[in-house]
């Protein structure tokens, strides 16, 4: 005997559009994910507004001027990497690296596009910024920002385990010893451009505290 069930072309339409309905929930949840704005998190947005780099700065009527554009651009800078050299005479401030944090690490949040953040979730990449402050002939002041980003160049992925350990197979008399052995590598770093994304984020800090 086979088992009979109760089956209409009502029961079927009214599946089919309870399936429909469920997609369309689906592909709207996914596409809030992968929306290009996020409430939750608005440090990892590009900023909205273009600044000219190098931005300029207007003179000032302060006998001070040019120490106040020095001591606020250090200030900005400082908020995302540590400062390695700053001197006021050449107008120049140079960060150290900084191994960038990615969707990972939200404890360190630093304002990348969805790209940069991706970029820097998958693969090891550090930055440094390079500030110059130069006269302006008219008056006032050119604040040259440039952040550069370097990939780290490494012999295999890390965790891997293949080829970490070679044996020697040869018949020898006695007992074959298995010494495992690891070389250190000197780490490279590959140069893969400027990030501009946080070259405008910098920026943008510098024109509102100014």
């Amino acid at each position: 005997m086979f088992a009979t069930t109760n089956w209409s072309p009502y029961t079927y339409t009214r599946r089919s559009h309870v399936a429909q309905l469920a997609g369309l929930v689906l592909a709207a949840g996914l596409a809030g994910c992968l929306s290009t704005t996020n409430p939750v998190w608005p440090t990892l947005l590009v900023p909205e507004m273009t600044v000219e780099n190098p931005l300029f700065i207007p003179q000032s009527h302060r006998p001070d001027s040019y120490e106040l554009v020095f001591r606020k651009t250090t200030e900005a800078i400082a908020a995302y990497f540590p400062i390695a050299y700053s001197n006021r005479y050449d107008g120049r401030i140079e960060t150290e690296y900084l191994v960038s944090a990615g969707w990972l690490e939200p404890w360190n949040p630093v304002p990348y596009d969805h790209y940069e953040a991706t970029e820097t979730t998958l693969q090891s990449v550090r930055r440094r910024c390079v500030t110059t402050i130069i006269p302006a002939e008219a008056g006032g002041y050119y604040v040259e920002v440039k952040v550069f980003k370097e990939l780290e160049d490494v012999p295999q992925p890390s965790h891997a385990s293949a080829g970490a350990v070679i044996q020697r197979l040869e018949e020898t008399p006695g007992r074959m010893y298995v010494v495992p052995t690891t070389v250190p590598f000197a780490g490279q770093w590959i140069p893969m451009g400027r990030d501009h994304a946080l070259e405008q984020a910098i920026l943008l800090r510098i024109k509102q505290c100014l």
